[in-house]
């Protein structure tokens, strides 16, 4: 049975409109820009992970960049197990020299971050996570009962866990006093990378010069782990 033309050129144009919209769909999603879990909704889902109560996921939210800023500040890498390591840029080390409170070892390391080429730094001032939650468990926040290393870790894990959930669905996750955690799309060849935009507020506990009082900037570096990059990408 013949096909009258009529008919083959409806199906054409048909075809040519489902394939106008599927790509007109998918352009549309890969040009909006990706939500941001804010830092209440961050502190919802560690609390639900974690199963803490909101008020304590919050200290303990809030004790992690000031914990890391911590170990910055005396020349160390802090590497998070799972989910990547946050450094000093050279010029902000060099600017931590004449710090007074530093310990023999403290003072190596930051010459060390300074001028040494990162993996010799990385071989001999690298804390992770057990440090992380030695500094937070004591963290001075005001409140009567210390945080404790117990309610330190779980909340350090969930924050892995549901910052990289979010990277994964492609959601930024802005940790207001700390920093925003977002995915930059590789292209070609080139792999998504997770990039961190530290807050002014975390960036100043780390890289204020002790002489002059500014800050400096592009203090922190961050790079994502294995683990992360894998989930990412």
């Amino acid at each position: 049975m013949a096909v009258h033309p009529k008919e083959v050129t409806m199906k054409k144009l048909l075809i040519v409109f489902a394939l106008i919209v599927a790509f007109s769909a998918f352009t549309f999603a890969n040009t909006q820009e990706a939500s941001a879990m804010n830092k209440g909704e961050l502190v919802d889902a560690i609390a639900k992970d974690a199963g803490l109560s909101k008020a304590d996921a919050k200290r303990a939210l809030e004790a992690m960049p000031a914990a890391i800023a911590t170990a910055l500040r005396k020349g160390n890498t802090v590497q998070l197990v799972g989910f990547g390591s946050f450094s000093i840029s050279k010029r902000a080390a060099r600017s931590l020299v004449g710090q007074d409170d530093l310990s023999a070892r403290e003072r190596g390391c930051v010459w060390l971050a300074g001028g040494a080429p990162e993996w010799l730094h990385g071989l001999f001032c690298t804390v992770s996570d057990t440090e992380i939650v030695a500094l937070m468990a004591k963290a001075d926040d005001g409140s009567p009962k210390p945080l404790g290393a117990d309610l330190a870790l779980r909340c350090l894990n969930s924050f892995k866990s549901v910052t990289t959930g979010q990277l994964v669905i492609r959601d930024d996750v802005d940790a207001t006093d700390f920093g925003e955690f977002s995915v930059e799309e590789g292209r070609g060849r080139r792999l998504n990378i997770v990039e961190f935009d530290a807050a002014a507020a975390f960036t100043e506990r780390v890289g204020r010069n002790p002489q002059t009082g500014s800050t400096t900037k592009n203090v922190v570096k961050f790079k994502a782990g294995a683990d992360l990059s894998k989930k990412v990408n």
